[in-house]
């Protein structure tokens, strides 16, 4: 079973170190990732372009030319990666002036090393009563990242 991951920049030029690129190499083959540059003013898809160009791992690159929101970039993404892989699960992170890089790091590193997780939380979301008909498969990984160490401290593992 394959996973998605979407991570979505906007005007984050400046917060792109080579650190964080490093984060983004190296995953699974059955995790798909896909970069959303989303309509950025400043040099953000040209920083992911070289990402893209020295990593040959097969993740893609999308270029959103006007910013229309978190929502719009989200669709643009599960789109691709819908109609280009087998997935069950997509998740995204809003990769924004807000966030922490350092914090950002930490997801990739989870996610590299817990990725399992990401079937039962799932799971458990499935179960709850309310849910999302067209999306309800696609998931926050900041709402998957406490779940993950949430269930990592209960099982005694190492903590990120």
């Amino acid at each position: 079973m394959k996973i998605g991951i979407l991570i979505i920049f906007f005007n984050t030029e400046k917060h792109i170190s080579s650190r964080l690129l490093e984060s983004l190499s190296n995953f699974p083959k059955y995790v798909k990732l896909s970069l959303i540059n989303n309509g950025s003013k400043d040099n953000t898809f040209e920083k992911l372009k070289m990402l893209e160009d020295r990593n040959d791992e097969g993740f893609s690159l999308i270029d959103i030319k006007k910013y229309r929101g978190i929502d719009p970039a989200i669709k643009a993404g599960v789109r691709y990666l819908s109609k280009n892989n087998d997935l069950k699960y997509i998740g995204y992170l809003n990769f924004d002036a807000n966030l922490n890089p350092n914090y950002f790091i930490k997801i990739m590193l989870l996610i590299k090393a817990q990725h399992e997780l990401m079937f039962t939380y799932n799971q458990a979301q499935e179960q709850k009563p309310f849910q999302r008909n067209l999306f309800k498969n696609i998931f926050s990984l900041t709402d998957w990242e406490i779940f993950a160490h949430n269930t990592i401290e209960k099982t005694d593992c190492n903590t990120f």
